[in-house]
């Protein structure tokens, strides 16, 4: 992309970024109910993994800058799931409930990850499985969630995608490599690399948007959605993106 592109992506940014400062600074500090509650710890950690993103792709970092959105759509798909279900907080505490038994599990059954614990730390661990074993609790399969809570395109945009830079692999590899002439492999690039730089940032915005619209419906915030409706318009007149 030309700089000129990534000029036009930096400023659109700034837009989404004070848009979101201002959605924060509506949401109410004295939220008593889980629901609205947990929506707006989830906003807060989109939109942090939403500033981190774009904070990389400054950088040139743009597969660390997309595993950071993945993780936005995460936080993204739970806001939805919240909105449309209050008891999708009772799911969250069980996820997490599922990955400290698997996590103390996997610690007790293997001599050489108790090294260096502490006789009190392994006393907790083995709490851990008695307590929480009994309730046989589950992990959350987020394709799943996003089907039920009406965000399944998003997941198949950014999710997905996204994932290739989460892990080791032929695809999160060839960022690093600089191509000759004939597509072949010269050298390896340990410096950043601004060529994504838009198509990540475009991709954070976009995803910021649906947790934006969403978090702001879910408060009743009709000038907000107004608003947010109205740059996302701008968005898609910029490149083609996911329906709201």
């Amino acid at each position: 992309m030309s700089d000129e592109t990534n000029n036009n992506w930096r400023a659109f940014a700034r837009e989404v970024v004070q848009l979101s400062t201002e959605l924060c600074d509506a949401l109410p500090s004295d939220v008593t109910d889980n629901q609205h509650l947990t929506i707006a710890l989830l906003y807060a950690r989109s939109r942090q993994s939403f500033l981190s993103a774009l904070a990389l792709a400054e950088l040139g970092f743009n597969g660390d800058a997309r595993t950071v959105v993945r993780s936005a759509v995460e936080s993204t798909i739970a806001i939805a799931a919240t909105a449309k279900d209050a008891s999708f907080t009772t799911r969250l505490i069980e996820a997490d409930m599922e990955r400290r038994l698997k996590w103390s599990r996997a610690t007790l059954s293997d001599p050489e990850l108790e090294q260096g614990m502490s006789s009190d730390e392994l006393d907790r661990l083995r709490a851990n499985v008695a307590t929480i074993e009994p309730t046989k609790p589950k992990g959350i399969n987020w394709s799943d969630a996003a089907r039920d809570s009406g965000t399944k395109v998003l997941y198949h945009l950014h999710y997905r995608p996204m994932s290739w830079h989460a892990h080791v692999g032929v695809e999160s590899l060839n960022s690093y490599a600089v191509l000759d002439g004939n597509e072949e492999i010269a050298g390896v690039r340990f410096d950043g690399n601004m060529s994504g730089y838009a198509d990540t940032v475009s991709a954070a915005c976009d995803v910021l948007f649906w947790a934006s619209m969403v978090t702001a419906e879910s408060f009743d915030f009709v000038e907000v959605v107004q608003r947010i409706r109205a740059l996302h318009q701008r968005y898609s007149e910029m490149t083609k993106p996911s329906s709201l």
